[in-house]
């Protein structure tokens, strides 16, 4: 998580977080890290992709996300294959 927010102060935002919208706000379906990381450094404001909410498609974005996250074992990575 320290490279990352370091990442986020040198170079900013590189994608955006993938959500949906709720009555109370918003569910992050994809970029927990990115969240955790422009908390860190301070930032309340990020790019962010509403999506319509499906089921199928939030499952396979979120490992999608999961994948790239390097606290993940080799066995976290092998489920999602």
């Amino acid at each position: 998580m320290k490279r990352l927010s370091w990442s986020w102060l040198e170079e900013g935002q590189v994608e955006p977080i993938g959500g949906y919208d709720i009555k109370e706000g918003y569910v992050v379906v994809w970029g927990h890290r990115s969240v955790d990381a422009a908390r860190r450094v301070g930032w309340s404001d990020i790019d962010a992709m509403v999506v319509p909410q499906d089921e199928l498609d939030t499952l396979v974005q979120s490992g999608i996300d999961n994948l790239s996250g390097e606290g993940m074992t080799a066995d976290d990575k092998a489920e999602w294959s």
